[in-house]
């Protein structure tokens, strides 16, 4: 997909190099059990790269979503992220 560059085109980012208002989402999506540990490079990587209210909603959006359904938290976590991405036309 031309949207998104190859993963190693970009150094992995952690959680600690987030704005401080993601990591309290990131920290309150955690508590509510909708993340269960670390959040993968990619998906920090792509916080990042978003606006920080951009980053905010897309997590709002993860929140409202049932954990029960979800096969794999970080990838729909990541699509809710690259959805926002191409929205914004990045």
């Amino acid at each position: 997909n031309p949207n998104f560059p190859p993963a190693h085109s970009n150094p992995m980012v952690s959680e600690k190099e987030l704005p401080t208002m993601v990591q309290y989402a990131v920290q309150n999506l955690r508590t509510t059990g909708h993340i269960e540990q670390h959040l993968e490079g990619t998906v920090c990587t792509m916080l990042k790269k978003l606006p920080e209210a951009n980053a905010l909603h897309a997590m709002e959006v993860f929140s409202s979503c049932d954990v029960s359904r979800m096969r794999n938290k970080n990838a729909y976590l990541s699509g809710i992220l690259k959805k926002e991405l191409v929205k914004l036309g990045m």
